[in-house]
């Protein structure tokens, strides 16, 4: 195993141990909850605990590491397993790079949730998956999604959520990528602009943070001029798009894409 894995898969085991604790705990709770219900004449048919881990590891699924994930979790908690492993972090330069996002669960632990087609536990058929959104900057990928969502139209068929999503993201990207400096400051300070994530510089400027104990505006008058132009050069320009097409991705939304699954 590679050093730098050595640590985060400590601190993998460290989780796994205080999930395994809490299993345990609940099954005690449990077995005494069915026992008092017993003994009043009634047994519930469902006590609803489920266990999920879902979270940013650092440590891809994907690679030489999933016999390596496979043991550890064989050896702390029995039956759970990793249900995603997509890569899901992204690169400025490359877009989708590592598998570091994963949801590890057990089927026998997490029965109000669809973790896969053996073990479906109710009739929302999404398995665990991973969100592609670094489509929406991709010349391809943005002609395939409205053919898709022009073929359902058609047809008079619902779009599924997933194109929905990505339509309105799409639809961000062409408004604002590629617009001048001063048309990014004249659609910015329209009070009524608020198509950049929802927001204008003026609801920017209500944002507040805490600092040495206190709550403090986030931005400042001395520093939104910076924080203007920081905005610009990282999402909006694409000049430099040739060497870091996904720079805005990164920036405007996050370093990596989200993993999700259906639960009642």
């Amino acid at each position: 195993m590679a050093v730098p894995f050595v640590s985060r898969f400590a601190e993998v085991l460290i989780t796994l141990e205080h999930l395994r604790d809490s299993i345990e705990r609940t099954d005690r709770a449990q077995d005494q909850n069915l026992f008092q219900r017993f003994l009043q004449g009634f047994t519930p048919t469902h006590m609803g605990h489920n266990f999920v881990l879902l979270g940013d590891f650092n440590l891809p699924s994907d690679n030489y590491l999933q016999n390596v994930w496979k043991a550890l979790l064989d050896y702390v908690v029995p039956g759970f397993r990793i249900y995603v492993n997509d890569k899901t972090s992204i690169s400025q330069e490359s877009g989708l790079s590592e598998a570091y996002d994963h949801i590890i669960a057990n089927p026998a632990r997490t029965q109000q949730c669809h973790l896969d087609d053996d073990h479906l536990s109710h009739d929302l058929a999404l398995a665990p998956r991973s969100f592609d959104f670094t489509q929406i900057v991709e010349a391809q990928s943005q002609a395939d999604l409205e053919q898709r969502i022009r073929y359902h139209q058609e047809l008079g068929r619902t779009v599924n959520g997933e194109d929905r999503t990505l339509k309105k993201l799409m639809d961000w990207v062409n408004e604002w990528r590629g617009i001048s400096a001063s048309e990014f400051r004249r659609k910015m300070d329209r009070s009524s602009m608020r198509s950049l994530f929802g927001l204008s510089f003026k609801t920017f400027g209500e944002i507040q943070t805490i600092r040495r104990g206190r709550w403090q505006p986030l931005y400042t008058e001395e520093n939104m001029d910076d924080f203007r132009r920081d905005m610009f050069e990282r999402i909006i320009d694409m000049s430099l798009d040739y060497v870091t097409p996904y720079r805005s991705v990164v920036h405007g939304f996050s370093d990596h894409i989200p993993v999700y699954m259906t639960c009642k």
